[in-house]
């Protein structure tokens, strides 16, 4: 990988991460932080404390490129 693809791509994670924090903060703001945006079943709490943006209460696969 080039140095530019390899900061293209840290960018764009950075960005994705930066897109679940807001929409975590909004969650908080609206009073359905804990609650699983795919079922609507609350989050485990130790889900929530590996990831505070976490939106789901179900694993998600991991996607390669």
């Amino acid at each position: 990988m080039e140095s530019s693809e390899v900061t293209s791509a840290l960018e764009y994670t950075a960005m994705l991460q930066a897109q679940k924090i807001k929409a975590a903060i909004e969650r908080i703001d609206a009073g359905s932080y804990r609650e699983c945006v795919d079922c609507g079943n609350q989050i485990n709490p130790e889900r929530l404390r590996g990831l505070a943006a976490n939106a789901s209460s179900r694993p998600r696969p991991l996607v390669s490129g």
